[in-house]
């Protein structure tokens, strides 16, 4: 028998189920694009054109380390809401540790060498000394500032998953309430490298306090093992490796061709070492050479 033709249609009542959650990725969305954009407009209104071209540089290079991460939380997002509506815990907390590792073991190496030779990565880019003299402080205060948003890429996909989406919110309005006086007033006191210290200052705390408050309703008792075991060492392993070479290359100047070479090489050792410590791709590398 012919089967029959089933027209599709609107139904308000799945649109009901998801106004509120839609309604407030929305206004995350919204939020957070301001919190990105609100030291480019401070500064463009009280500053010149040409030291909002220097900011915006620097801006820019630290920008790219938040293109690694983003389509992580992408893929992670919808596993992490099967998981937990499946009450799957046990996977729930192993692909939780092991994706923060994953993150730190990409964007910690990458993070030391542009904060220790920030000028030297804008000469190379800019093929300007005034750039990279204007730009070289703000770049390093930004990198800092793009990690620490890296870094919480996956406890912001739990929550979300999670639909704990009160603490981002929150988090994010106080802190713009915040951050806009904080940046005007930075700016007056210590001109254009004011706002981004403020706006690493906001990282820094939203950093602490955000996914420790997380943990507590998600995943309980994951909260110190998250910081010291998922974080740490690779924070420690992508600044030493650099301030290590920094430091050398200060005692024993070199060519700049040389320079560049050895700042490679740094980053080069730091991704080595990251990805030594990441305990998947360690365990990859003992199997591989137990079976030669």
């Amino acid at each position: 028998p012919a089967s029959r033709a089933h027209s599709a249609k609107f139904e308000l009542k799945g649109l009901k189920r998801i106004w509120k959650t839609a309604f407030i990725f929305m206004v995350l969305t919204v939020l957070g694009s301001l919190t990105d954009q609100i030291d480019r407009l401070i500064i463009s209104k009280l500053f010149p054109l040409s030291r909002l071209g220097f900011y915006s540089v620097a801006a820019m290079i630290a920008g790219y380390l938040a293109l690694i991460v983003s389509p992580i939380f992408h893929s992670l997002y919808p596993r992490f809401t099967v998981m937990i509506a499946e009450k799957k815990t046990q996977e729930l907390r192993d692909v939780y540790h092991l994706t923060s590792q994953l993150v730190c073991t990409l964007t910690c190496p990458a993070a030391g060498v542009i904060l220790f030779f920030s000028r030297d990565i804008l000469v190379l880019w800019s093929r300007s000394v005034v750039v990279a003299e204007q730009s070289a402080f703000i770049l390093s205060v930004l990198i800092l500032v793009v990690l620490l948003y890296a870094l919480i890429i996956v406890p912001q996909a739990l929550q979300f998953a999670g639909k704990n989406t009160h603490l981002p919110f929150w988090g994010t309005f106080l802190g713009l309430l915040a951050m806009v006086p904080g940046m005007i007033s930075a700016a007056h006191l210590w001109g254009i490298n004011g706002p981004p210290v403020v706006l690493l200052i906001y990282r820094g705390v939203y950093f602490l306090l955000i996914p420790n408050l997380m943990h507590r309703s998600i995943l309980p008792g994951e909260n110190w093992s998250w910081y010291f075991r998922d974080i740490l060492p690779f924070c420690l392993a992508g600044v030493a490796i650099p301030a290590l070479a920094k430091y050398g290359m200060e005692l024993f100047p070199a060519p700049s061709i040389l320079r560049a070479v050895l700042i490679f090489l740094t980053l080069a050792v730091s991704y080595a070492c990251a990805f030594w410590i990441y305990q998947p791709f360690r365990s990859r590398i003992k199997i591989f050479f137990s079976h030669r």
